[in-house]
């Protein structure tokens, strides 16, 4: 996609006849935003005003206006969501995006260290990939030594051989 998208999640399995889909958020701060967006990007269909989106049973559910028919949400099964980085709206204090975090340079105690080259989710604590001269780690992205600004990934007092070179 390009720099001004951001990805949400993928749609999942359809739901009911009317062209529900299950919506998996990449985290906490795309599922929220689902809620509140007008329109979203989908692969495969293109921009699509969202006719509604509920939470059940622990899973997110979206109906987009472009698709009503079972048939049409079946062809969209396992698709990128994405939505405008001006359509989303700030988020509560720890809950970020994780497609904003990928390529934000990371800083060790203050020194350069590296970049961040993705974001695993994975429950209460997902994991930064850093990338550090060719050598990849994995750094819980809630942890208390990890601080998060709009510029940068702060790494302060790091568990011994967390970012140690082997």
């Amino acid at each position: 996609m390009t720099g001004d998208m951001v990805l949400l999640g993928k749609l999942g399995r359809t739901f009911r006849l009317e062209g529900g889909l299950r919506f998996h958020p990449l985290g906490r701060a795309e599922g929220q935003a689902v809620t509140r967006l007008d329109r979203v990007f989908v692969a495969g269909l293109g921009e699509s005003a969202v006719r509604k989106v509920h939470h059940q049973g622990g899973r997110w559910i979206i109906y987009l206006k472009r698709v009503r028919r079972l048939e049409q949400a079946q062809q969209l099964v396992n698709t990128a969501v994405y939505a405008t980085r001006d359509s989303l709206s700030a988020t509560e204090e720890g809950v970020f995006f994780l497609d904003l975090l990928t390529r934000l340079p990371v800083f060790v105690d203050g020194v350069a260290y590296g970049r961040v080259v993705g974001v695993e989710p994975a429950g209460q604590q997902d994991l930064l990939i850093l990338d550090s001269a060719g050598e990849e780690r994995w750094v819980p992205l809630q942890a208390p030594y990890v601080r998060v600004t709009p510029e940068r990934i702060e790494i302060d007092r790091p568990p011994p051989g967390l970012l140690e070179q082997e």
